[in-house]
């Protein structure tokens, strides 16, 4: 991380030189400061992220906007915390997008707060019936936590849609399931393992 914000610094620094070679085009200062906040939060540089942030901002980055592209950027190198506090930074500066909510939910899921991952994909679908990963989601979730009518509710309002791969296994598998606890435990050992 620490050569990427020297990279990054660096990139700035440098100015097109008109009339010798066409230059490539740098991109827009505002990305290169979200990468390099990115960079330094993955170092705990808070300080130095936020004041790179902060000038983010006063290039017209929302703040909204600039949390949520940390929250992608922590996402593709798979830096699961700071992605969870991106994303819950940036809906508290604005209403995510369904694909966002779905994101959350995962980050949530993966953490074991399953509650707020069946808010967030919850929200999801609120937002976009059509968030069919949301809903296969939320069904899979509630498989795993037991709440079988549920999961059945929820991967037949997928096969509504015409999502049928997935969803049909799962509908086959929870009306074989017998309904004693042991049975249960075995049958989500079967389905996940």
């Amino acid at each position: 991380y620490k050569k990427a914000v020297h990279c990054l610094e660096r990139a700035m620094a440098i100015k097109p030189v008109v009339g010798l070679h066409p230059s490539p085009s740098m991109p827009p200062r505002e990305n290169l400061l979200l990468r390099i906040t990115f960079n330094l939060l993955c170092l705990k540089e808070h300080v130095s992220a936020f004041n790179y942030m902060e000038e983010a901002w006063r290039l017209g980055i929302s703040r909204f906007e600039g949390w949520e592209r940390i929250g992608f950027l922590a996402l593709e190198a798979e830096e699961w915390n700071l992605a969870l506090h991106a994303y819950e930074a940036a809906q508290r500066e604005g209403e995510l997008g369904p694909q966002e909510y779905t994101l959350l939910g995962n980050l949530y899921d993966m953490r074991g707060e399953k509650q707020r991952a069946i808010d967030s994909f919850t929200k999801a679908i609120e937002s976009d019936p059509q968030q069919h990963s949301a809903r296969f989601r939320l069904g899979e979730l509630y498989l795993n936590l037991g709440e079988l009518r549920r999961a059945k509710n929820i991967f037949q309002q997928l096969l509504q849609y015409r999502v049928r791969n997935a969803a049909a296994a799962h509908l086959r598998k929870i009306n074989a399931v017998p309904r004693s606890q042991p049975q249960i435990e075995g049958f989500k050992r079967e389905l996940f393992c």
